[in-house]
């Protein structure tokens, strides 16, 4: 008994199979009229617009005072980011060399040498990332928090003092950020040099832009290394530890949400698949 319903229902889902299949399967049906495309054509879009003028579409000139559209508008941040590449690297080269020949034109006209501009460009970028970044956060709390931190600037004579220690700038935190910074440009250049050794010769194009920017970077922060490299023994544990933990953090969260890496994989929205 059971092996008969299996060869009915066997032949049932055939039987049902080539009917699907067959050219019989659409007639005295809606579909091509109401449903789908008007077949028997291989221009069937112009079939549709005609049918779809007879239900009594019309089609107008449209030609406002004010333009209505200008250009093609992107409709994801994928394809913004795209359309703004295309220009975006103009304008950064414009502004780039304009404020390179601002400081050529500064050095000239303050009798300044190349050496010097040099080292204070290097300041400026670890003031920046230290001294300048605390003011900004302390401005910040005292604007939207009322909260004001004040520093005594005393005399070195009352360094010997019973309460000098009162007295102690507490700048250690300041040489977190750039340490982290540095180490964060170090395993970029680590990592995407060994990477481009792993996939070959093609990589090498795209890694050297990036290389070039963290070593920038690094060259920028090199009196820090030095400096943090000639005295090891008198910076405190807690900064090279603080620095390591932020900047592995910030590198696996980078690899995680990298916006630069496509991610693999079919597109449901372009193949037009659901796999749920």
């Amino acid at each position: 008994m059971v092996e008969c319903l299996k060869r009915a229902s066997s032949a049932s889902l055939l039987k049902e199979a080539i009917h699907v299949i067959s050219c019989g399967y659409e007639d005295k049906t809606e579909w091509g009229k109401e449903i789908g495309w008007i077949y028997g054509s291989v221009t069937e879009d112009i079939l549709t617009g005609f049918k779809m003028h007879c239900h009594g579409w019309r089609s107008v000139y449209c030609m406002p005072k004010r333009p209505a559209f200008k250009g093609s508008a992107p409709i994801n941040l994928s394809d913004r980011l795209h359309q703004i590449s295309n220009y975006a690297s103009i304008i950064f080269m414009a502004l780039f060399i304009s404020i390179a020949a601002t400081g050529i034109l500064e050095m000239q006209w303050g009798h300044v040498g190349i050496h010097d501009w040099w080292r204070n460009e290097q300041f400026w970028v670890i003031g920046g990332a230290s001294a300048h970044l605390f003011a900004l956060f302390q401005g910040l709390l005292k604007v939207l928090a009322g909260v004001n931190t004040n520093f005594t600037v005393t005399s070195k004579a009352a360094d010997d003092g019973e309460f000098s220690d009162l007295y102690l700038f507490k700048w250690t935190s300041l040489l977190i950020p750039p340490m982290t910074l540095l180490i964060i440009n170090i395993i970029g250049v680590v990592v995407g040099i060994s990477d481009a050794i792993n996939n070959g010769y093609e990589t090498w194009g795209p890694l050297f832009g990036r290389l070039f920017f963290a070593l920038w970077v690094i060259v920028h922060l090199y009196p820090f290394l030095k400096g943090w490299l000639g005295k090891q023994d008198r910076l405190p544990t807690i900064i090279v530890v603080w620095s390591i933990l932020l900047a592995s953090v910030l590198t696996l969260l980078w690899v995680r949400i990298n916006p630069f890496v496509s991610k693999g994989g079919i597109v449901l929205e372009v193949c037009g698949l659901d796999c749920s």
